[in-house]
Order: structure tokens, then sequence, then C-alpha cells
């Protein structure tokens, strides 16, 4: 019975000392050492690329031959303006592959097209076309959405290279 009222003293006191220590703002200030002040502003930094947009289609819906001339269509979700490099092979296997003719073409509209000459092969050569999304080879104003990393591209279509990541999709030419 003699112990009750010391417990309800050293309860009493408990809570005073932590509801003076909140009202003054006596709490412990936690300042980070200036070593790993710029770890958490890159940690903040990173934190800041969840607000890109997520690019995942890149797809190829047409590629066909006619009159010495290869047609390549297309849809995507990557931003308008970026720059799309297409290309035609011979469909070789990588040691033997040769790129016939390249082209850039400007992504509008969630499309593409690009219309590449080859009236030097035959119409029932095996042909290849190549799409690729380099983020390090777009304008200033498509860098600010898909930075140079490739960090928000993600899919089927995404391959990585030492220098981040890409997109690329292939499909075989077809004679009209």
């Amino acid at each position: 019975m003699k112990k009750l009222p010391f417990l309800f003293i050293l309860v009493f006191m408990l809570v005073v000392l932590v509801a003076t220590t909140s009202l003054f703002g006596l709490e412990k200030q936690t300042k980070l050492p200036p070593c790993c002040q710029d770890q958490d502003s890159a940690k903040k930094k990173s934190d800041s690329s969840k607000d890109l947009e997520i690019y995942q289609k890149l797809l190829i819906t047409k590629a066909f031959i006619e009159n010495g001339k290869v047609m390549v269509m297309g849809e995507t979700d990557l931003p308008a303006g970026g720059k799309l490099k297409v290309l035609v092979t011979n469909g070789g296997d990588n040691a033997e592959q040769a790129i016939i003719k390249e082209k850039t073409v400007e992504i509008s509209n969630a499309c593409f097209t690009a219309t590449l000459s080859v009236s030097s092969f035959p119409e029932t050569q095996n042909l290849i076309a190549e799409v690729w999304f380099d983020p390090k080879v777009q304008p200033a104003g498509i860098s600010k959405k898909v930075p140079t990393s490739g960090e928000n591209l993600v899919g089927t279509a995404v391959e990585s290279t030492d220098g981040g990541k890409i997109m690329k999709v292939t499909q075989p030419v077809v004679a009209k």
C-alpha cells in the first residue's frame, strides 16, 4: 500500500517530463554529419524521379517492302518529338548482320513512320526492320521526360546497355 503513492508520483513525473520536452521543442534534433548530407540530398533527388512518367510501349505495327521501298510504321507511348532510329538489316546473325539503310524519324501523335529506299535488294530477301529509342541522343525537351539513363523505360522492348536503358523492337519485313 505504501508503494502505490510512490508509483503514482513516478508515473506523474514521467508524463510531465515527456509533455514538457515536446511542448517546448526540446526533442532531439537529428542533424546529419556533413559526409552524409550529400547522400541524403541524392536520395531526395532520386525520389523525385518517381514523378517521371513511365514509358513501356514501342511497337512495329507494319513492316513491308513494295517497289524497292521499305515502309515501317508503329506506335509508342514515348513523348512526341522524341527521335527513333529505324534500321533495315539483312536479317543475318549478329556477326553477319549488316545495316542496309537507316533513318531517324520523329514521334508524332504516338506514332512513327519511316520510308527507306532499298531498291538494290530483291523483295524476296530476308530483311528485318529495327526501331531504337536511345535516351542519350534525344532533344533537350525529351531528355527532361526520359533521362539519359532511361530509368523510366520498362517493358519487353527495354534492353540494358553499359550506358543505361534503351528500347528496341524488331520485325521481319514482308513483301506486299
